[in-house]
């Protein structure tokens, strides 16, 4: 399965959250933060079973969001391997959602 999300951040953004959601599980959880401490960061997990896993943070090099500008997020690594299972994506703080797009791959 590809799910492609295309958005635009706020402008004078703080962060944003995409969530692929199956069942009461966290199968995917996106965070980025423009401002944690002076520094921007993506913040990447997994919570299942009221368990969240090891976050997968980027902090160092160059940060694939801007504030006010559009963006694509197309292909992530899944902790989760049934995909199929996803039941809802949930979207939520500074950004605005133009499409969300999901391809079943062979």
């Amino acid at each position: 399965m590809m799910i492609t999300i295309m958005g635009q951040v706020k402008p004078n953004a703080k962060q944003f959250t995409v969530n692929f959601l199956r069942g009461n599980d966290i199968a995917f959880h996106l965070n980025s933060r423009f401002n944690e401490g002076g520094k921007q960061a993506v913040v990447r997990n997994t919570k299942v079973g009221e368990h969240w896993g090891k976050e997968e943070r980027h902090t160092q090099g160059s940060f694939p969001f801007m504030a006010g500008q559009s963006f694509e997020l197309f292909e992530f690594k899944h902790r989760v391997k049934e995909l199929n299972q996803i039941d809802r994506i949930n979207i939520l703080y500074d950004v605005i959602l133009t499409s969300i797009n999901v391809d079943t791959i062979p």
